[in-house]
């Protein structure tokens, strides 16, 4: 979805987690005195699940209107070297053919930051106060997707 400021942005995204905590809470209760520990994870990890796909998008939409030099919600206006027509036109410069950007790894999106605009900007300083946590973060996505001997290693 093309979007023009990041306030819509961060706001479908808060009010996404938002939505889950109170899905987990409900869960929590319900399940932990009445079902049995396996759908217990197994609702926990959806909704974490969730939650890290709510962040990828939030990164990527965000990350795309700073490359259109959209105000960020302090009000200062990123300076970017790409030039796109539009937010479509400037998430397809992004890909640059590739199927999808993975927006999971914070040292690749600090790189890509600091390749789209100038000093990298508001999201290389958020991804890069926040590595150590999305790291951990994306350990357990990728265990919860893949549940391999891999995946529990960090």
């Amino acid at each position: 979805m093309a979007r023009r400021k990041i306030a819509p942005v961060l706001a479908d995204f808060s009010g996404e987690l938002r939505a889950l905590a109170r899905l987990d809470v409900k869960n929590q209760s319900q399940l932990s005195a009445s079902a049995k520990r396996a759908q217990l994870v197994l609702s926990t990890e959806a909704i974490f699940f969730r939650a890290f796909r709510a962040y990828e998008n939030f990164l990527e939409d965000a990350f795309v209107l700073y490359t259109l030099e959209k105000p960020t919600l302090r009000g200062q206006v990123p300076t970017s070297y790409l030039s796109a027509e539009n937010f479509n036109h400037a998430r397809e410069l992004l890909r640059s053919g590739k199927r999808f950007l993975d927006w999971t790894n914070p040292e690749t999106v600090i790189e890509r930051a600091e390749t789209f605009v100038k000093g990298g900007g508001t999201v290389k300083s958020v991804v890069a106060s926040a590595k150590q946590d999305l790291l951990d973060m994306k350990a357990v996505r990728n265990h919860i997707a893949h549940n391999s001997e891999e995946s529990r290693v960090p």
